[in-house]
């Protein structure tokens, strides 16, 4: 999917792309990781796909602009996104910017 393709989000949303997670078994297999336990304290990296222009201070209505861009590499917490696989292929996922932990700089 082109990200022409995906929805501008509003406000302080931002959709992002979850990384795929593998795991190598004892044969040196790679493996889709098992689903967590403690699904609350899942922290899960993907990339940032669109984001929204920002949020408006209640009072004055000045805009702040979002910390992150398209194709930022980010950590956030997984049991907080709002929608996960709406958005077609790739499993596309939308968290508020407040929920983005990280930014990794590889």
């Amino acid at each position: 999917m082109s990200t022409q393709n995906v929805p501008r989000p509003l406000y302080d949303l931002i959709i992002i792309r979850p990384a795929e997670k593998l795991e190598r078994s004892s044969s040196g297999l790679w493996l889709p990781e098992p689903v967590a336990e403690d699904v609350g304290t899942r922290v899960e990296k993907g990339t940032v796909v669109r984001v929204g222009q920002g949020r408006r201070h209640p009072r004055t209505g000045i805009l702040f602009p979002p910390d992150v861009r398209a194709g930022d590499v980010v950590l956030y917490n997984k049991a907080l996104k709002l929608v996960e696989g709406g958005l077609g292929e790739d499993g596309l996922t939308i968290v508020a910017e407040s929920d983005i932990l990280a930014i990794v700089h590889d």
